[in-house]
């Protein structure tokens, strides 16, 4: 037995390539092993104490363990998970770290064999900042947990900020199977979308859908946001974000000016996005509104629209060129909308329900379909104190056919507050009829 001090020592692990130096502390060898209390010994920068250590020093199988309190400079963490982690596509992620600085608090296990050492890292508060060139700006992350044990990290309580978009209470965990999987769950968050988006633009798989937005300003509060996929398949990964919408403002090739959205409560999937309690306004339209876009990834297959508010003369005017509404069918602005529900979708077919009434006009109640080449009134209704009427319209354009239904008593006066310029009707028209 040999019972004394050790000073100014070094220590040697060969598996994982760790060399610790100013070692100090009390050993024992007895019986083929060097056992150590309240050790205290450097790696680098990084300090730690209160270590105990055990080393097998004969025999074909040499024990070994080492527990250790350790004041770690973060700046060496990517090299040693780098030396203890055998996944490609770990290690692919890893060398996309660059300029990380910080400092952390922790503890350190190793063990428990010489030749087959297993690490366990336990870090209980850190602030560290680095560049991920997976991302557009410099990342702070502080506070919080990070453990790596076998093949899985943790991270749980942490805080995040790149420039203004910050999150916090994040949690996570990437298994280290054959498959790099990476499931990330955080709290409360802001996202600032200006900083954001020009990154999402130029991005592979989001650049070809994105590319008719220019611009998209203001920022998200984000509730709660889910990801969860493989380094090996970014444009697969799920995802599930919900928030709040605060001034937002689009620019898009599809809109003569920014669609300005001061409010709403969205949620973002893979396949759709959904926003309740929405206010925009573009040109004269002001609404308050819930919507749906769906297939977004792939450029929009489908757009769905139910509130109400007031369209002005410059949007009716655009919405109408837009669509191509031929000029007998322009309706008189104002337009005030109660209900109004209206789908599109990418083939051209709009669908557009609901009740408005014209400046100075007539309450309108309507069913209608629009597509390219045909217009499908399939109800609508006519109240005022000179009509009460209800019809049905079909026209072809192509085969410039027209179908027409009507029922009631309906007054040119209704019709001059109703359309832009009435070439329906002169006089009153009364009775039920049918005409082609």
């Amino acid at each position: 037995r040999i019972d004394g001090e050790m000073t100014d020592g070094a220590i040697f692990i060969p598996t994982v390539n760790l060399d610790l130096t100013d070692v100090y502390g009390h050993a024992i060898i007895e019986n083929g092993i060097l056992t150590a209390e309240n050790i205290r010994a450097n790696y680098g920068k990084t300090h730690s104490r209160q270590g105990s250590l055990k080393i097998g020093l004969v025999g074909d199988v040499k024990p070994f363990h080492l527990d250790i309190d350790v004041n770690a400079d973060l700046a060496e963490l990517p090299s040693i998970l780098n030396r203890v982690i055998d996944n490609k596509q770990f290690k692919s992620e890893l060398s996309r770290i660059e300029h990380l600085t910080g400092i952390g608090t922790g503890k350190l296990i190793l063990g428990e064999k010489l030749d087959d050492i297993s690490v366990q890292i336990d870090v209980s508060e850190f602030n560290l900042r680095a560049r991920y060139n997976r991302l557009p700006h410099p990342l702070a992350i502080k506070g919080g947990r990070f453990q790596f044990k076998g093949d899985k990290i943790r991270v749980g309580d942490l805080s995040a900020q790149m420039q203004n978009t910050h999150f916090s209470k994040m949690s996570g965990r990437v298994s280290l199977g054959q498959t790099a999987e990476v499931d990330i769950q955080t709290g409360a968050g802001t996202i600032a979308l200006s900083e954001i988006y020009p990154w999402l633009k130029k991005h592979g798989n989001l650049a070809e859908s994105l590319k008719t937005i220019e611009a998209v300003n203001g920022s998200i509060a984000v509730s709660a946001l889910d990801l969860k996929g493989h380094f090996s398949s970014l444009s697969s990964w799920c995802f599930n974000i919900s928030g709040d919408i605060q001034n937002l403002a689009v620019k898009t090739t599809h809109l003569p000016k920014p669609l300005v959205l001061p409010q709403g409560h969205f949620k973002l999937v893979p396949e759709s996005f959904i926003l309740t309690k929405g206010r925009a306004q573009i040109l004269d339209l002001k609404t308050d509104f819930s919507g749906q876009v769906i297939g977004y990834m792939e450029g929009v297959n489908k757009l769905n629209y139910s509130g109400h508010g007031k369209i002005g003369p410059d949007f009716a005017q655009w919405l109408t060129r837009k669509i191509k509404i031929p000029d007998q069918y322009h309706l008189k602005p104002p337009i005030n909308f109660k209900r109004l529900d209206v789908e599109w979708n990418r083939s051209g077919k709009i669908a557009v329900a609901g009740s408005m009434t014209t400046s100075n006009g007539p309450t309108v109640t309507a069913d209608i379909r629009f597509t390219p080449y045909e217009i499908d009134i399939r109800k609508l209704t006519v109240h005022d104190d000179a009509s009460v009427a209800e019809f049905v319209l079909n026209h072809k354009s192509k085969a410039k056919a027209t179908d027409l239904f009507f029922k009631g008593h309906l007054a040119k006066a209704t019709l001059d507050h109703f359309w832009k310029k009435n070439q329906f009707l002169e006089g009153i028209i009364k009775g039920d009829l049918q005409a082609q």
